[in-house]
Order: C-alpha cells, then structure tokens, then sequence
C-alpha cells in the first residue's frame, strides 16, 4: 500500500506531501485498533480527558472499512491530549490533514493560525514515528525520492536553516529526515543528506568550520537527532502533601518539572520550564505515558527565557490554555513567541516591593507576585534576583521555592518530622553541578565533541551571576536542589568548608586563575594554616548543626543519615569543565582529610566521630 501510492502522494500540496506517507503507514494500525474496538478517549475521573461524542461525517475519505479518515484523525487528536482546543479548529485541522477540500468554519486570525499549528504538530508527531518505525519499509529510490520532496519544496524554508537552530532542535521536518537517511546503508541517499547537511553546517562563518570539522558537525547533529526521551524520569511526593512532583532530566536542553495536584475533583499541573523545542514530536506522549494529561496543565512557570527552557511553551500553551508566569523583564519577542496570539496567556509578575525579600547568604532576593498554591497549602514562593549586575546569564531569571515552612497547614501537618532537606529550589540556571550537555553516568560515556563545546564557549557565552549563585551556596544549610540541567543535587554550605587551591587563593584576596605558585611562599603559609583551621571549626560547626536535636534548634539527623549527606556531597563534587572537574576533585579530597582528623578528634562528641567515621568507610567503598 505504501509503495503503490507513494508517487501520487509526493505531488500532493506540501502538508499532505510530508504526512501522506505517514498515515498510510499507520493507517493500518490505527485502523485495526478501530475495529477491535479500542476507545480513543481516556475517562475524566483523574484529571484526563472527558468523554466525546464519536465525530461523524456523511462524506469524505474513508478506509476500506468505511471509516472516514477525518473522524479517526480528530480521534487521534483527543487521544494525544488535544481535546480542549476548540472543536472546530481540531476538525478544519483533521480535513488539512487528511487533504480534505471543505468549507473552513474557522474564520478568526487567531483560529487559523491554530489550525496551522495543530496540522505542524500532528505532522511532526507522525513524521517522528514514521522516521523511526517505517521509513526503512520504503525502497531506496523511495526514500531519496520522498526525502529530496520534503527539503527541496519552499514550503519547508530548509534554505533559512542555520546551524545554531540545527543544534537547538528547531530545524524542523527536512533537518529531522536529512538526519534520518545520513547513516542510510544507501550510498546514494547518504551522500544526498551530508551534502544538505553540510550546506546548514556551513552557514557558521568561523574558523571551527574551516578547519575541515564539517564531518564532526554533522556527526554531532545526528547524535542529537537520536535524543527523543529524558535519559530519566523520577516522581516522589512532597513532604506533608499529597502532591506529586515528577521530575523530566534531559542530555540535551533544560529540565521539566510537573507538579500535580488535586483541584476541583480532578488531577491538575504546573509546570516548571517545557524543554527544548527537539522534543515537539515526543513531549505529548512523554507525559500522557508519565500520568500527565496535558490539557489539565493550568500554569507553566518558566525560570528564563532561553530556548532550551522555554521551546515548547506556546504548544503546551495550545494544548490546556494554561497561564504562562514570567519575570517582568520576559520578552516573548526573544523566543519568537506569537505574542498576539499567547500574549493573553502571559502573566509578568509584579515587580517586588522594596522591603518584600528574602535574603538568603547576605543577598536580597525580591519576592515576585504572589505565592502559588501547588496542592493541599503548598506554595512555591517565586524570588528574582536583584537588579544591577553587570554580568548575568539572562535577565529574566526566576527561582521558585517550595518549603512547608511557607505554607502553614503543611507545616503544621509534617510536625517535628520536617527536615531541611524537604525544601525545595528550582533553582534554573543560576544553580547548577553540569552545564547543558551529556551525563556520562547515564549515556556510556558519550560527551559533546570538542567542538561544540568551543561553539558554545565562543558564541554562545553567557556569564553567571557568580555574587547570586555563591549566596545561595552560603545561604543554605541543607536544601534539595533541582537545576535546570542535570540531576538534582543536594545545597549545603559545608561545601564552602572544603577547599580547593583556587579557594585558597580567593580567599588570599587573588583572582581564582592567577597562578597557583603563591600558595607555596612561605610567607603565605601562616595565612593559609589558618584559614584551613577556621575551615575546619566551620565544617564541624555546620555537623553539629545536622545532628543537634530539634529542641536545641538543631536538624535532629543521625549520625547514619549524616553520614549519607557526606557521600552524597562527596559524589556530587565530580564532573565540570577541566578548571572545575581539578577543583572538585581537590574538595573531595579536602573532605576525606577533614573526616580523618574528625574521626580520632577526641576532643569532639561520639556522634561526631561515629558520622565521620561511617561517611569515610561508605566512601573508601566507591573509590
């Protein structure tokens, strides 16, 4: 069947010409599941999508059994979660779908440029799979055929396709099937895609292009084509709460968090961040698989505007009509956001007052709008950071933060059980252990080439609000980060305890990258023999503070448990750029040393000397 209309199909109109072959492919699959009867609509009762009359079509295409193709492409709509746009949208985008010549009853602009955006999902959606499952069904001819089509139309506007929207995953249908056939096992088709892959890579006018890396590139783009799923996904309840917070920790782009929550006799979501705009064709089905219907998101708070954070806001926005909270610097111009059309969803939130803040290490950070309530009395409090740095990251930087401390029924209901550790902060990309990138633990090894790295080092360089990000570091005593890259981490400032070479050396009053050559004057080493002595009172006195009991306004942990928040920040002190990754190292070794001298410090409780003493034998395991 695939084959013998496949030519007809590639001189359909462009739409039809990119899914034809898609829907004829699965058109058997889909049909068959018709026939044995499976229901297209999930129940309501937890939050998902109501039931729907069946939609019914006197004329149009049908299948060999009689079913109107129309009908079961609206049906496929309400299964992919996309039962709350309006019905006359989702039926005129079916009939586009399905090449269906009919009276348009959507007549608003807003409308029709819905239509259109639900016709590009629906087809990303179904070229996705179809690239995946069937596209090698076809005959090598076939393929080349079908693949030249969808770059060479204009409609596919590959010419405007550059190679930083190549990297973030905006490239769109032709760069996902050039992607495709590059590792073909037909020389024809392989060379057809290098050559327009290598016409992408090359408009990046640099010296990294010239010195022959178009190969690597290339290389680099499929291997991140290959990216469709989160490499994990973690749910875990929050303290006092019935509330769920689910966790989406991706290799490439930012991080997304789901809470969810009962409201109004069903199951509803907010959202921290979308990801990235490569994850269009999955992140539907990555979260009805996940237990999220996506039509009940009813806020998407997004910590900044960069694209891996924000990429897929307006079709998660489309999808629930969910209000959108930003920092009042948020331009959705910078995110090529239709802001005609979302810009009712928007919700900047409203500068702090002066003395509305929350100071955390020594700095103020203003508190935004109001705190929003995430379940049974949980609040996420939202802070900014203070305005006038020179050097940020971005502008519109949110952090969210939740803690039953914030919310007074929570608290009451946790008890003496309430831990530091039970707080949370979102903290975006102003906290982080890993930049944007591959985690070894978690793809064999595999890490971004040389040069994407220097790509990213050269042109896209962003500085970190380093006064913002070490505050947060000393301003905590015990709090579960969740960044906006890479796996959660645990926040303490008894890592400012532990000392690198370059802690040293800022500590001195120097520049952390002069050179380290100071360090062995001897007229530095009274200085240095007494901070490192400080060091130590401080590291015992942040112990103390974990395994003092409740009533002696302690955290009340046990020696164990202490001893668990060691090895974890032991492990957690790895990985980052070569500067980084040597002072990591370093404060590991640092901790080990300290741990030592606590052991056999007889001057210190047993409690102490037991928590030392577990922590070094947990981590003499692991090394």
């Amino acid at each position: 069947m695939v084959f013998n209309l496949l030519n007809i199909l590639l001189h359909q109109p462009y739409s039809l010409m990119i899914i034809g072959p898609v829907l004829i492919c699965m058109a058997s699959r889909n049909w068959s599941k018709k026939d044995k009867g499976d229901k297209a609509e999930p129940k309501s009762s937890q939050g998902e999508s109501p039931e729907h009359e069946k939609p019914e079509y006197s004329s149009g295409q049908k299948d060999e059994k009689g079913h109107s193709r129309v009908a079961l492409i609206e049906e496929e709509f309400i299964r992919l979660g996309l039962w709350k746009i309006n019905e006359a949208v989702r039926r005129t985008a079916a009939r586009r779908v399905a090449g269906e010549v009919a009276p348009d009853p959507v007549t608003s602009v807003d409308n029709k440029a819905e239509v259109a955006d639900l016709v590009t999902l629906y087809q990303e959606i179904k070229l996705d799979e179809f690239l995946r499952v069937d596209f090698d069904r076809l005959s090598a001819r076939d393929r080349l055929q079908w693949l030249k089509n969808i770059v060479e139309k204009p409609e596919s506007r590959f010419q405007d396709v550059e190679l930083g929207m190549a990297l973030s995953g905006r490239g769109g249908p032709a760069v996902s099937a050039l992607l495709k056939a590059y590792k073909d096992k037909n020389e024809n088709l392989k060379a057809y895609a290098r050559l327009k892959l290598e016409n992408v890579v090359l408009t990046e006018k640099s010296e990294l292009i010239t010195r022959g890396n178009v190969e690597q590139l290339i290389d680099e783009l499929y291997q991140l084509h290959q990216i469709s799923q989160p490499y994990m996904v973690s749910e875990e309840k929050l303290k006092g709460t019935s509330t769920i917070l689910r966790s989406f920790l991706f290799n490439w782009g930012g991080n997304v968090y789901v809470l969810s929550y009962q409201k109004n006799g069903g199951i509803m979501h907010t959202l921290i961040d979308t990801g990235e705009r490569r994850y269009k064709p999955s992140i539907l089905k990555l979260f009805k698989d996940n237990g999220i219907e996506p039509a009940n998101i009813e806020r998407i708070l997004l910590t900044h505007h960069h694209y891996d954070h924000s990429g897929l806001v307006d079709i998660l926005c489309m999808v629930s009509g969910a209000r959108i909270l930003v920092h009042p610097n948020f331009k959705g111009e910078s995110i090529e956001l239709d802001m005609s059309r979302f810009g009712k969803y928007m919700e900047w939130l409203a500068p702090a007052k002066e003395d509305h803040v929350r100071n955390i290490g020594g700095v103020a950070f203003p508190i935004l709008g109001e705190p929003v309530d995430i379940g049974e009395g949980a609040k996420l409090e939202i802070l900014g950071l203070p305005e006038g740095d020179s050097l940020t990251h971005t502008v519109d930087q949110l952090l969210f933060l939740y803690t039953p401390k914030n919310s007074p029924g929570t608290l009451k209901k946790i008890g003496p059980d309430f831990r530091p550790t039970d707080e949370i902060i979102f903290s975006g990309d102003l906290w982080l252990m890993h930049p944007p990138g591959f985690f070894e633990e978690t793809m064999h090894g595999f890490r971004t080439s040389e040069i994407i790295t220097e790509r990213r080092r050269r042109f896209d360089f962003r500085p970190q609000n380093r006064r913002e990000k070490d505050a947060l570091k000393a301003g905590s005593a015990l709090i579960t980060a969740k960044p906006g890259h890479g796996p959660e981490f645990l926040g303490s400032r008894i890592i400012n305890t532990l000392f690198a070479d370059r802690d040293i050396l800022v500590k001195l009053g120097f520049d952390e990258n002069d050179k380290k050559d100071v360090l062995n004057d001897p007229k530095m080493a009274l200085r240095i023999k007494q901070l490192k002595e400080e060091a130590y009172r401080n590291f015992l006195d942040e112990l103390k503070l974990w395994l003092n009991p409740l009533e002696k306004a302690g955290f009340g942990y046990k020696p164990d448990e202490a001893a668990k928040f060691l090895l974890r920040i032991y492990k957690e002190q790895s990985g980052g750029g070569e500067l980084v990754g040597q002072d990591r190292k370093e404060r590991r070794i640092d901790l080990r040393k300290k741990l030592s001298v606590l052991r056999t410090d007889t001057e210190q409780s047993e409690e102490l000397r037991v928590a030392a003493e577990s922590a070094l034998s947990m981590i003499e395991k692991i090394l």
